[in-house]
Parts: C-alpha cells; structure tokens; sequence
C-alpha cells in the first residue's frame, strides 16, 4: 500500500513538474517572439493616371516573418519576401500580362482581438520593395516589358487569423497593397496595388 501511495505521489508531482516546466517554455518563447514561413498569391494590380483600362496579373508570394510582443494585444511584424507584382492588358483580344519581381520587407504592427481559439487580428504597416526581375507575356507574338522602377514603397493593411497550436501559431490573412510611388516612370503615374491571400506558420 505504502508503494503504492508513493508510486502515485511521485507520478503527480512528476506530472505538476513537466505541466510547469511547458508553460514556462511557452511564456518564455512568446516573449522572445516567433519566426516563421508564410506563403500565398497575390492578385496584382496598378492604379493609373491618366486612367487606362487595366486587369488583374496573379503572382506568387513566399517570405520569412517573426512576431516581436511588446503588449499582449500588439506585437510588431517585420516580413521579408518574394512578391511578384504587375497587371494585365486586353486590346483587341489579345491578353498581355506584365510582371515584376521584387523582394519586399513589409514592418506591420499586429493587433490581437481578445478572443480565444481563433483570434481575429488586424495589421497595418509600410512596405518597401527592391525589384529582382520583370517579364511579359503575350496570347499573340512578343511583348515589350515597362521600363519599371528599381524600387517601390506603400503601405499594407490587412486583417487575419491566428490560430494557437501549443507553442506555434497558425494563421491566415488578408492584405492589401497601396503603393504610394510611379514605378514606371515616363508612362504616366502609376502605382501598384494588390490584394494578398496568405497562409504562415511560426514556430
């Protein structure tokens, strides 16, 4: 009986040790922040003036993140990414889409709505780009690429969902993009602008 008692107490006291021991580790990784992989499209567009018939052109995005907490509802953002930009044309039938590549760093200050499970957040934040490349492509015979800028800057606003699994999160999101300079200088003003469908993972 005795054995059996001691058996028992060391089984529980065991159990308390390693249950606080996680929720330590847990706390102590949330305040340090996570890092993370996020992946997803993006539905590009530009805005012009003066204004011209343009449509969507859907690029790839793929990126690193980490989740800095300097409050329990806020914590700041930084992202670096791969995000393929640009828009489409449609003259006489003939579908021309333009594309450029840029590694962009978004800084988005994230704010955690109080509720459990499934918390709602809202995001919003500067967002700069450096191009790494740009194409054509044409329904009918070649195309000529814009003359774009090296670089662009905007600003994302967006809104999501974490989803908390033990001491990593899940999360999906939408942004959108405002971009806030010509990026095809000579051609008018034009700014890019996009809607991003994302899906990360931080750990």
């Amino acid at each position: 009986m005795r054995n059996f008692v001691g058996i028992t107490l060391c089984a529980v006291l065991v159990g308390w040790a390693s249950t606080t021991l996680a929720e330590e580790a847990a706390s102590e990784h949330a305040a340090m922040g996570n890092f993370g992989v996020h992946g997803g499209v993006n539905f590009a567009q530009v805005s012009t003036d003066p204004d011209s018939s343009t449509g969507t052109n859907t690029g790839l995005v793929v990126g690193i993140h980490t989740d800095i907490h300097f409050l329990p509802f806020l914590t700041l953002e930084p992202n670096i990414q791969f995000a393929q930009r640009g828009y489409s044309t449609k003259v006489l039938g003939i579908e021309q889409q333009f594309r450029a590549n840029y590694i962009e760093m978004p800084i988005l200050l994230k704010m955690s709505l109080p509720i459990p499970l499934i918390v709602p957040t809202l995001l919003a934040g500067p967002n700069f780009g450096v191009k790494v490349g740009d194409g054509c492509s044409s329904d009918f015979g070649g195309c000529v690429s814009p003359n774009w800028e090296s670089t662009h800057f905007g600003f994302d606003v967006g809104l999501g969902f974490d989803i908390p699994i033990v001491v990593s999160t899940a999360w999906i999101q939408a942004r959108y993009h405002l971009g806030m300079t010509d990026v095809t200088p000579g051609a008018g003003d034009v700014n890019h602008r996009g809607v991003m469908l994302l899906a990360g993972f931080a750990f």
